[in-house]
């Protein structure tokens, strides 16, 4: 007997417990060093969007953990994201995930 992968990660009581595993680059892409254009903005978006927790902040950079997965954002006036390198958010239950928000 197996344990449904969904009560592990909590949706099926509709609490959020873990849900990302790992986070990997595609290409050149370093999770510590995370190139963006302004702090304020991709701390939004990884916040509200991804329900990442803002661990520390300052006017260059910002940490922010969610699960195993840690990031830390660097801001960078001349930063094109079309440049930007990319990665791989390894997650439990994408649909769960999209439920959250």
């Amino acid at each position: 007997m197996g344990t449904d992968p969904k009560e592990e990660c909590g949706s099926a009581s509709g609490v959020s417990l873990k849900q990302f595993n790992s986070i990997s680059p595609i290409g050149s892409g370093d999770a510590s060093a995370v190139p963006v254009k302004t702090i304020e903005s991709a701390v939004d978006f990884y916040t509200t969007v991804l329900g990442f927790l803002l661990i520390s902040k300052d006017q260059t950079s910002a940490v922010l953990k969610r699960d195993e997965v840690q990031i830390r954002l660097i801001a960078k006036a001349d930063h094109d994201p079309a440049q930007a390198g990319a990665f791989y958010l390894d997650v439990v239950d994408l649909e769960a995930l999209r439920d959250e928000h």
